[in-house]
């Protein structure tokens, strides 16, 4: 998606450039025309006059200003265009580094998460195996205890019958 953005990015810059270039040729043209005008219309008048005196003609210099203007604004804006460029290229060395990092944080969070979810199981597991241990240990022990009452009361039962026989015995 970022990639996207900065390609779009990168040729909405390109065409505001070449925009900015063909309007400074335009402008530059305007000015070669007028200067040829008063070229024109200074040759006119000469004419007018009749004379075949040196007419002073204007374009030269107005020409090699205009040349000269055209030609700063093209290295200017090469200028800017470069700079605009290596701080695109640079803005997207920046967003990469910084997805490298993010991603990088995300798999040691996500390594961080895993490692917690393990020990968790692991404890739980852990107790499991001793709430299981200790519920049957109470069942063992309840089933011995049950079985041991059952037999004391056996027991009981008949030393009280054997006593009971003998206190007949002995009486009768």
């Amino acid at each position: 998606m970022k990639l996207i953005s900065l390609a779009c990015i990168g040729l909405l810059v390109i065409a505001a450039y070449a925009e900015q270039a063909e309007t400074e040729e335009e402008s530059g043209i305007a000015a070669l025309e007028q200067s040829n005008d008063e070229v024109a219309l200074a040759l006119d008048k000469a004419e007018l006059a009749g004379s075949e005196t040196q007419v002073e003609l204007p374009a030269t210099r107005v020409k090699r200003g205009a040349r000269r203007a055209i030609r700063r604004r093209k290295a200017l804006n090469r200028r800017k265009l470069r700079r605009r460029r290596n701080h695109a290229r640079r803005h997207a060395k920046n967003i990469r580094r910084a997805a490298a990092k993010r991603a990088r944080h995300h798999r040691r969070a996500a390594a961080v998460r895993r490692r917690v979810i393990r020990s968790r199981n692991r404890r739980q597991r852990i107790a499991r195996r001793i709430r299981a241990r200790r519920v049957r240990r109470a069942r063992r022990n309840h089933a011995r205890s049950a079985r041991r009452t059952r037999a004391r009361r056996t027991r009981a039962r008949q030393t009280r019958a054997r006593r009971a026989r003998l206190n007949r015995a002995n009486r009768g």
